[in-house]
């Protein structure tokens, strides 16, 4: 019985360290590439040249009397992401989504440590934050698309001042992440 339990253990243990290559962590260095968007695009698609499957996630714990304390992270999903047409601008918008993501995954950090700050323990007041940057993100996210894109004719991109949109989305997006670099 003895063995059974230590062979178990040594299991648990080892897949404890099992990477997930489906996740991507968000980090301002990296740079999507094509390999990235793993899923099959659907067949009858119209006026989406890709979809990046982007997750904010949470985790907490509870320690003694204390506050909750939560990690929360941003990921890049590979099997939930397609692309139709690969092309830089295609790869930077996407990657501008995922930005966008890490953007308001700092702005959860910062209000759940003013919570903890003020010793909040009741935790829906942690996942009203939570829920309200996330379904924010998905605002700015549909603003973004439809600001950015020019129009789909044939399957393929009209520039239509997509780059200077992009542009602007991407030094905005930046800007805002520096000024919340201390909740990275």
């Amino acid at each position: 019985m003895k063995s059974k339990a230590f062979t178990l253990l040594i299991l648990l243990f080892c897949l404890s360290f099992v990477k997930d290559d489906n996740k991507i962590l968000w980090r301002e260095s990296l740079e999507l590439n094509y390999a990235d968007f793993e899923q099959k695009p659907p067949r009858n698609v119209k006026n989406v040249l890709a979809k990046s499957g982007i997750r904010i996630e949470y985790h907490y714990q509870i320690k003694d009397k204390n506050p909750p304390v939560f990690t929360v992270k941003t990921y890049f999903l590979k099997d939930q992401s397609w692309m139709i047409l690969k092309d830089s601008n295609t790869l930077q918008h996407e990657k501008l989504h995922f930005d966008l993501a890490e953007l308001y995954t700092r702005k959860i950090r910062r209000d759940l440590a003013k919570l903890n700050q003020k010793k909040v323990h009741k935790l829906q007041s942690y996942f009203d934050i939570i829920e309200f940057y996330r379904a924010e993100n998905d605002k700015a996210d549909a603003l973004f698309d439809t600001q950015s894109y020019g129009y789909i004719f044939n399957g393929k991109r009209v520039e239509n001042h997509t780059r200077e949109r992009l542009i602007h989305w991407q030094d905005s997006i930046s800007t805002e992440l520096k000024r919340l670099d201390r909740y990275r």
